[in-house]
């Protein structure tokens, strides 16, 4: 059970957008607005769970042509998959 002394101390991560880019057979894609979760305590910034899969399955989508963009906003499709 967490207390309400507990979630004081818990502290919500600095949220930065950014760009998810690669390149696959010649073409590069790239998706737009990604938020990442910036920890002090990390060197890096970190993705949460619900957004690597919605990357995982947006670059799936555009890789085998369903998507047929090469450049997509991640906040039009953050709710749909």
């Amino acid at each position: 059970m967490v207390t309400t002394e507990e979630v004081a101390i818990i502290s919500e991560p600095n949220i930065r957008k950014d760009v998810f880019e690669w390149e696959h057979n010649g073409t590069t894609y790239r998706i737009l607005n990604v938020p990442f979760e910036v920890h002090e305590e990390f060197e890096e910034d970190l993705l949460d769970m619900s957004v690597s899969i919605t990357l995982s399955n947006l670059r799936d989508l555009m890789v085998t042509g369903e998507i047929p963009e090469t450049v997509l906003d991640y906040d039009k499709f953050a709710n749909v998959l």
